[in-house]
């Protein structure tokens, strides 16, 4: 069966894992623009940036690949107010690829991969999850048109051939 969908691989994110109390992980992302968000497995959006609350005391900020080096230099900066204050960032930018999942069966396809309700219902607008896609640990992130989904780079490939396969039994995967 052919789905209505769109799936690409999109260009290489920052990453930074956060870790630790929330009061001093928000300082570090307010120097850099961001805010927390207000409840667990949910994102909070800035214009560049994204923080996605997926456990218990532990973020992932996102951002696009051009605000690496400004993110590292904060993160660097904060380093010692971070240790300070029970908290740690690491950048892991090279660890993660991401696919973004589109169109009207986008939620069909991130169900064949994941074991994650991602009925609107249990998983809403701008949820985020640390979960699993096709077997492998992998960030679900549901956008207003589908869902942005993230997983370790060595299984990329691996990640968009079970796609592909999942959307239309043939075909391939863009790449940018």
């Amino acid at each position: 069966m052919a789905y209505v969908v769109e799936v690409k691989r999109e260009p290489m994110a920052a990453v930074l894992d956060l870790k630790g109390r929330g009061t001093t992980v928000a300082a570090v992302l307010a120097r850099l623009g961001a805010s927390l968000p207000d409840r667990p497995m949910t994102t909070a959006r800035g214009p560049d940036l994204a923080v996605h609350w997926i456990g218990k005391d532990h973020w992932l900020l996102t951002a696009p690949i051009a605000e690496e080096a400004r993110i590292a230099v904060v993160a660097e900066e904060e380093a010692e107010r971070m240790r300070a204050g029970g908290a740690s960032a690491v950048l892991l930018s090279d660890a993660y690829a991401f696919f973004s999942i589109r169109g009207r069966d986008a939620g069909a396809i991130v169900a064949i991969a994941s074991p994650l309700d991602v009925h609107s219902r249990a998983f809403p607008e701008e949820g985020a999850a640390l979960t699993e896609a096709f077997g492998l640990p992998a960030l679900v992130v549901r956008r207003p048109d589908g869902f942005d989904l993230a997983v370790e780079r060595s299984y990329a490939n691996m990640i968009a051939d079970y796609l592909a396969r999942a959307t239309t039994g043939t075909g391939g995967i863009s790449h940018p």
